[in-house]
């Protein structure tokens, strides 16, 4: 429970993740999006180890990600 303070979703060592949502769709799809990233991770490490991203530059990713693909409403 203490992974999940905060979050929505955790990976379970050996076992897969827990993913929460509002409802069964929410939780479904994001359980694939943290299964699409756990696979884009361990690609990248083969061919190294990846450079992580620190504190202040994921907040600033994560709040350009509020509205990425979102239309912009005119007038």
């Amino acid at each position: 429970m203490k992974a999940l303070e905060g979050r929505k979703a955790c990976l379970l060592a050996h076992h897969g993740m827990i993913a929460l949502g509002a409802d069964l769709d929410a939780a479904l799809a994001l359980a694939v999006e943290v299964e699409t990233l756990a696979a884009m991770y361990w690609r990248a490490l083969q061919v190294g180890r990846p450079k992580l991203l620190g504190r202040a530059e994921m907040k600033r990713v994560i709040e350009k990600f509020r509205t990425y693909g979102q239309q912009k409403r005119s007038g």
